[in-house]
């Protein structure tokens, strides 16, 4: 049920996750507790000292947990990690620890990997509902898989009944879905990669491209004037002057970098708005 149980004998407390795995505490009265109290007079001693015990560890043991699943799901949702409709009742819905992620997104029914069929969430009651609430069949054989937004924005711009829908329930997001920046290969009216080209970022920030999968290239004495990433369709590159050392990114004092980017035409839309947004953080 993804409900933890800490016994205090004539008293008990509910202990669970919210959307972003983060451990939430209730009373039975269902008021929400910002710590375990002490156990009481009335309380059994063995037993509140046990569910104590219990709650420190399970809280010890989410933070890891938590982390490498939300990066897992969010990963599902930019590389279209899709799983049957069984899989996906079996393994997420019913998770005594996901449940509450799953909650917290919006999810799709795709005709093929790429291509979006419907869309729907799952409710308290772990049924399958569409934006304005009504049932939606997900069947054994279906392919479904997180909805990148990129997918919900265009004309009819589907994002906005979602946020709506989920701001009216309150639900919180596990991570950006819903208010995820993102760009289009025909929204770049100026042809320079939304402003990436020939921009200024500091020289430091490039370091932390080899965490997000780009590789580089070593020059002679260690120094590297451009940095790669594979995508499915693809490898886009991009150049900087007057480059940085791979021992010291600000050798010498130099503290900015101007960047060139280089764009494979075949990116499909959600791997082209990824790729502008990781690389907009740079100049931040």
């Amino acid at each position: 049920s993804g409900v933890l149980k800490l016994n205090f004998g004539v008293r008990h407390f509910l202990a669970s996750v919210n959307a972003k795995l983060m451990p939430v505490l209730f009373n039975e009265a269902g008021e929400t507790l910002k710590a375990l109290p002490a156990a009481a007079k009335t309380d059994d001693v063995e037993k509140a000292k046990a569910s104590a015990a219990i709650w420190s560890e399970f809280n010890k043991d989410l933070k890891p947990a938590a982390k490498l699943q939300l990066e897992r799901l969010e990963s599902a949702m930019v590389l279209s990690r899709r799983w049957s409709g069984a899989d996906f009742r079996n393994h997420l819905v019913l998770h005594p620890l996901l449940q509450q992620v799953v909650r917290g997104l919006v999810w799709g029914v795709f005709s093929s990997k790429n291509k979006l069929s419907s869309t729907f969430s799952i409710n308290a009651l772990g049924e399958s509902v569409d934006v304005n609430g009504k049932a939606v069949q997900v069947g054994d054989t279906a392919m479904v898989g997180i909805v990148h937004p990129v997918m919900l924005t265009g004309p009819k711009n589907a994002v906005e009944p979602w946020q709506q829908r989920f701001a009216q329930a309150k639900q919180l997001q596990p991570f950006a879905q819903l208010v995820r920046k993102v760009y289009r290969q025909f929204d770049d009216a100026d042809a320079n990669h939304f402003g990436l080209e020939q921009s200024t970022v500091p020289s430091k920030a490039l370091k932390g491209l080899k965490t997000l999968g780009w590789t580089t290239e070593i020059g002679d004495a260690g120094w590297i004037w451009s940095f790669n990433r594979r995508f499915s369709s693809g490898k886009a590159s991009i150049s900087v002057e007057p480059g940085v050392h791979i021992n010291e990114y600000e050798y010498d004092g130099q503290k900015e970098q101007k960047m060139s980017v280089e764009i494979p035409a075949g990116l499909n839309e959600i791997e082209f708005s990824e790729l502008i947004r990781e690389l907009q953080t740079l100049r931040k």
